[in-house]
């Protein structure tokens, strides 16, 4: 099967959406041929698909997340050459808003589409936007051969327009979770608390700074890892954003991980990497994480700042519990997240699909 894979992100750069699509094509390796149509933005990664990027826009820089005009400018360039290559291709496979685009394709080109559902984008935006913009999604999600939903919540909104729904958890990028001293970055002596992940507002940093300031424990060392930020408390450390391979020498090093999450229905990659790394996570109680979370293996809690503080301060006080969750949450990781669990679906999904597709 011969597939337009068009996402509509910088790639590569170590961001969800990114490492989700560096995953997917990774695992159909040897399944499909085709082209990768995206940004001209981010880092060449072998991936089996030949990478076209459109022609980069004077001035313009590596978008962020979420809708931008820079963003718009991109999607209008990717608009014309999906619809230039299309007839090329057995199906479309569109990511978030490319999927406004394959929806084009289909009504002009004849080619199906399937929809790769990270998000709910019309949530993300206000106004008559939000408007247009959950009227075009409802239409792409009607006409799509098949929705890959990442989050359980996202698939059965699916279903409400589309009945081949298939709910594809992610997985990290990478998987090796080695024992790291913590004198390699200087944290001997500390109980380490780690958030990793961008700093934007719907992340909770600014909340669990907020919170972190509440405990007393003068071993207790808070790091935020993958942005930049001032601080005044000499108890926390912030750190740039560091390559992939790498983020899970920190997590491994680290005694507690943290993600503080305000909004959002679908689970941030980062979760799937903390289960991995096999250490105790706290976590929000909101569905962003109890979609993948549970008591059983994590601490689940109320987004307020003193029950926070002293779940902490528990957890520092406590090393067996920290071991047991740790342990608990490695094996949920190795059962329903690892790389051979991701690989083994992508490529039923994609058997499935093919098979309604093709002859």
């Amino acid at each position: 099967m011969r597939v337009l894979f068009v996402a509509p992100q910088p790639f590569f750069i170590p961001r969800g959406t990114p490492i989700a699509v560096a995953n997917f094509l990774r695992a159909l390796e040897g399944k499909v041929e085709g082209k990768l149509l995206t940004l001209p933005f981010g880092k060449d990664l072998e991936v089996p698909l030949e990478i076209e990027r459109v022609e980069k826009i004077p001035f313009t820089k590596t978008p962020p997340p979420g809708f931008s005009l820079t963003k718009l400018l991109y999607d209008l360039q990717l608009m014309e050459e999906v619809l230039r290559q299309a007839k090329g291709f057995d199906v479309i496979h569109a990511v978030e808003e490319a999927n406004f685009l394959a929806l084009l394709a289909k009504k002009m080109r004849g080619i199906p589409f399937i929809y790769d559902m990270d998000s709910v984008l019309s949530h993300q935006l206000r106004g008559p936007l939000r408007k247009m913009a959950e009227a075009l999604e409802k239409k792409a999600l009607k006409e799509a051969s098949a929705v890959i939903a990442v989050s359980p919540l996202l698939a059965d909104y699916a279903r409400q327009f589309n009945e081949k729904v298939y709910y594809l958890p992610d997985t990290p990028f990478y998987q090796e979770y080695s024992p790291v001293d913590k004198a390699r970055f200087g944290w001997e002596g500390k109980i380490v608390v780690l958030y990793a992940g961008n700093f934007a507002p719907y992340q909770g940093v600014d909340f669990l700074l907020r919170a972190f300031s509440l405990t007393k424990k003068p071993e207790l060392h808070l790091v935020l890892l993958g942005g930049e930020l001032e601080v005044s408390d000499p108890r926390v450390e912030v750190l740039p954003p560091v390559p992939p391979q790498e983020v899970n020498l920190y997590l491994s090093a680290a005694d507690i991980l943290v993600s503080p999450r305000l909004t959002g229905i679908n689970t941030p990659m980062k979760i799937y990497s903390y289960l991995g790394a096999g250490k105790p996570i706290i976590a929000s109680d909101i569905e962003s994480h109890t979609q993948v979370l549970s008591p059983e293996f994590s601490i689940l809690l109320p987004l307020k700042e003193e029950l926070w503080a002293r779940k902490i301060e528990e957890l520092a006080e406590d090393p067996r519990l920290r071991r047991e969750l740790g342990a608990r949450a490695r094996e949920v990781f190795l059962r329903e997240y690892s790389w051979e669990r991701f690989r083994q679906r992508v490529r039923e999904i994609y058997d499935e699909i093919a098979s309604s597709l093709l002859p």
